[in-house]
């Protein structure tokens, strides 16, 4: 029973703390084959004895996870180091579980399950971890204790049988039910406690060092945001409803924006629609075009101050004068992304998680230059509208950067193979608009492209025809198949505006996400990946249009509770990771800063420790200062903390020196005995006498419980319990012995002597 409750310990133990690694890496198979291996150990070894595998069988095993291990790290470039040996760790653990284990083993399984939940802690910023952190606090302590008791139990039965073998084997009795709650509840509670102090002391160095273990750009399967883009790469999407990012969107200086007005959050932008020879993710495809590092400007960041106001981007424009403003604070999920999502053009920059960005004058992207492991959070601001200010702002700044930045009208390169039949297609549809020169003309083409290409005569689908390897992809798209997904409306509309002389670029980023009401923010999922075009209007700058037809509506059949539901589990997830998976050393330091200067007020700069300490005790209850009563209840509080915290230590401390004294008294006891004690030598001569007849103490015992029990099992031995205490008289006391109490001692241990001599044993004494 006991090796049962410990396996379903250790099993729990692992099931869960492999859980938030597969949430992290997006790999269910580890944790599925972990599921497996418990129940298979469960049915096979705990409860029939017939282990799945025999030692032989699990040192190969070992020996190929430890080689998969190394093939994972030397050639496996998708996943991380430290995803590869927690790999090796969760394949270590299974092949212990299916196997007949000694307390060795039990040993590797409980070490390792702590190295993986380190390595949870690294890699996730999901809710689920503070859940897998209580279930394994409780279970992991309460595990550890059973399997300390469990080896204490099994080293005194060897002693007991190796000095008698048919003697018992003196194993702890098992806790029972009430028992075993109150360790739990126990365990629990110390748990919460040294959790909670990890939590202000130690906070985290980088939660979530990566997000999803994705392939590289070309021939991705799954939905989101791309740097370049390659037809003939890109096979049929599927949807992932994995969180990028959730952004808070205020308007300042305006009214509040309804929550359903369509917002475009831009990452990268691409304006060469070029082939590539097919060598390396060669086809027809969109990428920047070469301007050299000429146009790249780096901005040194700051915390924003109490009005989201941080570092200004446009040095030329005041963004003071040009209201209403569009507030965007972005948390970004941890990942390997380098760009920065904004709504175009970004005028204002605040972070407490970034130090510096890079942007790119030409298109006004920002871009950090390594990855972070944490979530990044930042506040940006972007005008509403384009007043002419900001007009003339980017093209000065775009001309003080020479003819890098400066705005062209790019050409397919090569030239399309229809490109005659796209422009009569271009002139059939927007026919006499006058000349594409003048912004009101350039304007009304634009939108005439973009109505047609939303209109029934396309059709938006995530499983577009695969193009042939020979053909042109946006030609084939606009002429003949009719059918794809944004990047092809897009496309479509940048091709057929720069066919026409006019400056036109494809934008990768994401639409709004899912609204969620409770916390007013959007959930930006990858599934919201979204392409669309930036038309180059002069007067107007670059002017956003999405050729994209509206999407048909997802699953509306969900239940509004199970939608609610879902609202608030990613309101609390939100919350956990603003709150607690961004808790860094900077933001602990900030507000451990403003605590100190908030609960220093009463000390009114006095000189001296002494000082401060009788100016806040005489605050408590003269109350100079003009405090509110939870500030002052505040004050109470901390004051009562630290009596608390100043009678613990002092209760520690006295605990401590008992401890320390008694072992030192029962060392000194123990060499006078051997050499200068002969006041306490029955008490040895006792112990000899029941080594003989093969009784031993066990660890957790103390003499005189063993005395106790022994009385209650033998009675010759009942007069055992008064000999301790007159040892621990002695001993520990310093008291002597009477002339009655030292025949009586005397005459229990003749007697036992003699029963020893009876049973044919060897006398010592």
């Amino acid at each position: 029973m006991k090796g049962r409750r410990l396996y379903w310990s250790e099993a729990i133990m692992l099931m869960t703390v492999v859980a938030p690694l597969a949430l992290a890496e997006g790999v269910w198979w580890y944790w599925a084959a972990t599921v497996l291996s418990v129940v298979c150990g469960w049915l096979t070894t705990v409860r029939r004895d017939r282990p799945l595998i025999g030692p032989a069988a699990g040192r190969v095993f070992v020996v190929a996870a430890f080689c998969f291990l190394l093939i994972e790290y030397e050639w496996v470039t998708s996943v991380p180091a430290v995803m590869a040996l927690s790999h090796f760790m969760i394949l270590v653990c299974i092949c212990k579980l299916v196997q007949r284990r000694t307390f060795r083993d039990d040993a590797q399984v409980l070490v390792l399950s702590m190295l993986l939940l380190v390595v949870a802690a690294i890699v996730s910023g999901n809710l689920l971890f503070p859940a897998v952190l209580a279930v394994y606090l409780t279970v992991g302590l309460e595990a550890l204790i059973r399997f300390h008791l469990a080896v204490e139990a099994a080293r005194v039965g060897q002693g007991n049988r190796e000095l008698h073998p048919s003697a018992a084997d003196g194993g702890a009795e098992a806790p029972g039910r009430w028992a075993r709650a109150g360790v739990s509840l126990l365990t629990g509670l110390v748990s919460v406690a040294v959790g909670a102090a990890i939590f202000i002391l130690c906070p985290r160095v980088g939660a979530g060092m990566f997000g999803r273990f994705e392939a590289a750009d070309g021939g991705h399967a799954v939905s989101g945001f791309v740097n370049t883009l390659n037809f003939h790469t890109i096979g049929p999407i599927k949807e992932s409803d994995r969180p990028v990012m959730r952004v808070k969107i205020e308007s300042e200086g305006g009214p509040d924006l309804p929550a359903d007005t369509p917002l475009l959050f831009r990452g990268a932008v691409l304006d060469q629609y070029l082939y590539r020879l097919p060598l390396s993710k060669g086809g027809w495809g969109w990428a920047r075009a070469d301007r050299g590092d000429s146009h790249w400007e780096e901005v040194t960041l700051r915390v924003p101050d109490a009005l989201d106001h941080g570092v200004l981007l446009l040095p030329e424009y005041d963004p003071t004068y040009a209201r209403p403003a569009l507030i965007q604070r972005y948390y970004l999920e941890p990942g390997r992304q380098l760009n920065l999502f904004t709504c175009y053009p970004p005028v204002e920059i605040g972070s407490r998680d970034l130090k510096r960005v890079r942007k790119r004058v030409y298109d006004q992207v920002l871009r950090v230059d390594k990855e972070s492991g944490k979530l990044v959070s930042y506040t940006v601001s972007s005008p509403l509208g384009r007043p002419p200010a900001l007009v003339e702002a980017l093209a000065e700044e775009r001309a003080a950067h020479g003819p890098a930045a400066e705005v062209r009208a790019l050409q397919p390169d090569p030239p399309l193979p229809r490109e005659a039949e796209i422009r009569d297609l271009i002139h059939e549809w927007t026919g006499r608009v006058g000349p594409l020169d003048e912004p009101k003309s350039r304007l009304e083409f634009s939108r005439r492209i973009q109505d047609r290409l939303r209109s029934g005569e396309f059709t938006y689908t995530l499983n577009p025809p695969p193009v042939p390897h020979q053909a042109e992809p946006i030609g084939e798209f606009l002429l003949s198949r009719r059918r794809g997904h944004c990047e092809y409306f897009a496309s479509a509309m940048a091709v057929m505006c720069q066919l026409s002389g006019i400056p036109a670029r494809v934008v990768s980023g994401y639409r709004a996400g899912d609204y969620n009401p409770i916390g007013e923010f959007y959930v930006v999922r990858e599934k919201h990946a979204h392409s669309w075009v930036e038309v180059f209007i002069t007067g107007m700058d670059w002017v956003t249009f999405d050729p994209t037809p509206a999407r048909t509506a997802g699953q509306a059949g969900a239940g509004r509770w199970l939608m609610g539901l879902s609202r608030y589990l990613d309101y609390l997830q939100f919350l956990w990771v603003n709150l607690v998976v961004s808790y860094d050393a900077d933001l602990r330091r900030e507000v451990f800063q403003k605590f100190e200067a908030w609960l220093a007020r009463p000390a009114r700069n006095q000189p001296t420790v002494l000082g401060a300490v009788t100016a806040f005790v005489r605050e408590l209850f003269g109350g100079r200062l003009k405090l509110t009563l939870a500030e002052r209840l505040v004050y109470w509080v901390f004051s009562l903390l630290v009596v608390a915290l100043v009678v613990l230590i002092g209760y520690v401390v006295v605990l401590a020196w008992r401890q320390v004294s008694g072992f030192l008294r029962l060392r000194l006891g123990r060499s006078a005995t051997k050499g200068h004690g002969p006041e306490v030598e029955f008490y040895h001569r006792f112990c000899r006498r029941l080594a003989a007849f093969g009784l031993r103490r066990r660890a957790d015992q103390t003499p005189a419980e063993f005395a106790e029990e022994l009385a209650g099992r033998h009675p010759m031995l009942d007069q055992g319990p008064e000999l301790v205490w007159a040892y621990y008289e002695v001993a520990f006391g310093g008291r002597r012995l009477s002339p009655a109490r030292q025949l009586r001692i005397e005459a229990f241990l003749q007697r036992l002597r003699r029963s020893e001599r009876q049973a044919g044993g060897e006398s010592t004494g």
